[in-house]
C-alpha cells in the first residue's frame, strides 16, 4: 500500500489544486503542505497537530478523513519517538533518577495534556445580536469574531475575517423566514455551529 503522503499529493493534482490554492483554502502553511508531500512528518511538533493538519488536507482534496489517518498511523508506527521524548533511564530504579529527568518527564507529560486537551477544544465563534425582523428592502449586518486560523463559514459559502478573527457580512434576503447557519472550523478540526432566524418581511 503506498504511504500517505503520496495518495494525499495525487489526490491533490488529480483534482487540479495548486499548493498555493490549499494554501489559501486550508490555512496550512506552505512548509508543512511541502513537508506533508513529502513524508516529513518528524517536521511537526506533536503527532496530535498533524492529525488536526492531515484532516484539513484530506478534506481540502475530497479524500475520507479517517482513511487517511489510518495511513497516518500506520506510516508512523515506526516513528512515534519523533512525537514523544522518552528517557534512557526508564530501566533505571525510580530513586536512581536524577531529579532533573524527573523534571523532562513531568513537562512532557504536562505538555502531553495540554494537546489532548488542544485536540477536543471546539474553536470560539461569537456573533453580535441581530434584530428578528427586517423588510426586503434593508440589508441584515452581521457582526462577530472568533479564533485566527479559523475556517468560516455560512450557509456552507467560505467568509474571511480579519486578522483579530473579527467579520462583518451585509446580506439582502427574500421575503420570509430565513435560516443562516454559521460553521466554524477549527485547527484541530473540532466544528462550532450558531443558527441565525430571521423573518424578512415585503
Amino acid at each position: 500500500m503506498r504511504p500517505l503522503n503520496e495518495v494525499l499529493k495525487q489526490q491533490r493534482e488529480v483534482r487540479a489544486i495548486t499548493r498555493e490554492e490549499l494554501h489559501k483554502q486550508t490555512n496550512i502553511s506552505m512548509h508543512h503542505i511541502e513537508a506533508i508531500e513529502e513524508g516529513k512528518w518528524d517536521v511537526f511538533p506533536s503527532f496530535g497537530y498533524l492529525s488536526s493538519i492531515i484532516r484539513r488536507y484530506a478534506r481540502a482534496v475530497g479524500m475520507v478523513e479517517e482513511r487517511a489517518l489510518s495511513l497516518l498511523r500506520r506510516d508512523c508506527a515506526d516513528k512515534q519517538n519523533k512525537f514523544i521524548r522518552t528517557s534512557g533511564y526508564m530501566h533505571r530504579t525510580l530513586t536512581s533518577i536524577p531529579i532533573a529527568v524527573i523534571g523532562v518527564i513531568a513537562v512532557i507529560l504536562l505538555f502531553a495534556y495540554i494537546e489532548l486537551r488542544t485536540i477536543f477544544v471546539k474553536p470560539r465563534l461569537e456573533l453580535q445580536p441581530t434584530p428578528s425582523r427586517i423588510t426586503r428592502s434593508e440589508p441584515l449586518v452581521i457582526k462577530g469574531s472568533t479564533d485566527r486560523g479559523v475556517l468560516l463559514y455560512l450557509n456552507k459559502e467560505r467568509i474571511y475575517q480579519n486578522e483579530k478573527g473579527a467579520f462583518t457580512q451585509e446580506l439582502y434576503l427574500r421575503p420570509g423566514r430565513q435560516e443562516l447557519e454559521f460553521l466554524a472550523i477549527g485547527e484541530n478540526g473540532q466544528e462550532t455551529r450558531r443558527t441565525i432566524t430571521v423573518d424578512v418581511r415585503l
